[in-house]
């Protein structure tokens, strides 16, 4: 619509800029008086200026245009003097001339102006082409290098750095390290991709869980990690493992198979069990094994091993 209307503007400026010029040249010209002879300078400027303004806001359609017109302007100025001798019209020759010129020039300008902006903008839109496809290329590689490709969780990788990034800023945060109980029976009872499919479906149900609340990632083989920051007392950390275990816990069906996965949940916290992230992935380890030994499904703090 803005080029539409632009392009009607440019018309209308098209028009006017004509009938002041073909005026403007007439009274110099075939009407040209003794009265009007101290205004004649000032007319001819006027038309000339009404065909550089032409030529600005059309480009070509207004270079044509005002060819057509300094060219009838020199054909009309050269009759005239030739037939009816008024050597006073001869400046018109010579301004039809020089404004032929000016327009050719200006014209010229605008047009390798115009080409250049055009490349300057195809160079922007392939740098931004180019930006997107970074952009595109960074986040696979994000997602290669921070996510788990089974599951779709993050991974140990990307736990551990937010984990350093909590750790840099000093902001207190609790990790909850859930080891599935008897997995291994599974897998050799079921099958490996019967296995997989299991870790899916409770990978799928700890993500639901968190959200945008909480950081969750796969960090081993059957093992999940969760990232709650702020500080946190016992009872709220054991409140969110309560609500995990009943997620959980909830029967699966898979290829016609229902069963109950129970997990034990070791928990470590920043700054109190350590001040080093890998530090504390060991420690909710312990936490997890000291749960298992003490009948599994169960939680456990490092702070109790």
């Amino acid at each position: 619509m803005n080029e539409r209307e632009n392009n009607q503007k440019n018309l209308i400026t098209l028009i006017i800029c004509v009938i002041v010029s073909v005026f403007g040249f007439l009274i110099t010209g075939p009407f040209f008086t003794e009265a009007i002879r101290p205004l004649a300078g000032l007319f001819a400027q006027i038309s000339v200026l009404a065909l550089i303004i032409m030529v600005i806001t059309n480009r070509k359609r207004g270079f044509i245009t005002s060819l057509v017109i300094t060219a009838c302007v020199f054909i009309m100025a050269l009759t005239i003097i030739l037939v009816s001798q008024q050597i006073a019209i001869f400046s018109n020759l010579i301004i039809a001339v020089v404004t032929s010129i000016l327009v050719c020039i200006l014209y010229s300008y605008l047009k390798k102006n115009d080409n250049m902006h055009q490349e300057l903008n195809q160079q922007y839109e392939q740098l931004m082409d180019t930006k997107r496809e970074l952009e595109r290329k960074d986040t696979v590689l994000r997602n290669l290098a921070y996510k788990d490709q089974m599951t779709g969780l993050y991974n140990k990788a990307y736990f551990s750095e937010q984990m350093e990034e909590a750790i840099r800023q000093d902001v207190p945060f609790t990790i909850i390290y859930a080891d599935m109980d008897n997995f291994k029976v599974v897998d050799d009872t079921f099958g490996p991709e019967f296995g997989d499919m299991v870790l899916i479906a409770c990978a799928e149900r700890v993500a639901s869980y968190c959200g945008k609340k909480y950081i969750c990632a796969r960090t081993g083989g059957d093992d999940f990690g969760i990232l709650i920051t702020g500080q946190q007392n016992q009872a709220e950390i054991l409140n969110v493992i309560e609500q995990l275990r009943r997620l959980l816990g909830e029967p699966l069906t898979i290829q016609g198979q229902v069963l109950s996965v129970t997990s034990s949940y070791g928990i470590a916290s920043y700054p109190q069990d350590s001040r080093n992230a890998a530090n504390l992935l060991s420690c909710s380890v312990k936490a997890v094994y000291r749960a298992k030994a003490n009948g599994k499904d169960r939680p456990c703090f490092f702070s109790q091993t």
